[in-house]
């Protein structure tokens, strides 16, 4: 009878445990990642001209690496970065290895485009918020606030 009754009694230790989880916000599976600025950044403005010689179009280029440090330990899965609500980047993250004593770096390099007017005020970057780390089976997923200022283009 003593061992039915410490049965139950673990089980329901085991059951609200386990619903604490859900209640804590607790989201196993998904990628636990640092952003950092982005790195090798690179700003180039080239014009076009018209047949008279005229400036018509500015082109700018932006060229950098988009800098997903994964932590110990962290499986593999997705992340986004967020701009308010508008997605800005998306990327597959590998699995950090829990005997890795430091990050593990994940480089993305990026390349955008703007074309506008001569007089047009060149393009501002976007601040990035926040990210949102999902597993890849799509299962589990959490936003999670950036605290600290990363700009993109």
């Amino acid at each position: 009878m003593k061992r039915v009754r410490y049965g139950l009694i673990a089980a329901t230790l085991v059951g609200l445990l386990l619903t604490g989880c859900s209640n804590f916000g607790l989201v196993f599976s998904t990628p636990t990642v640092s952003v950092a600025s982005p790195e090798n950044f690179q700003r180039t403005v080239t014009t076009e001209k018209d047949s008279a010689g005229n400036i018509v179009a500015l082109i700018y280029t932006f060229q950098y690496e988009i800098v997903l440090n994964a932590l110990p330990g962290s499986p593999a899965g997705r992340v986004f970065l967020r701009s308010g609500s508008v997605d800005v980047f998306g990327a597959t993250i590998p699995s950090c290895p829990t005997t890795e004593k430091d990050f593990c770096p994940n480089r993305f390099p990026i390349k955008s485009e703007y074309r506008t007017g001569p007089s047009d005020p060149p393009p501002t970057a976007t601040q990035i918020t926040s990210y949102i780390a999902q597993s890849l089976n799509e299962t589990a997923q959490k936003e999670n606030a950036i605290n600290y200022p990363v700009y993109v283009y």
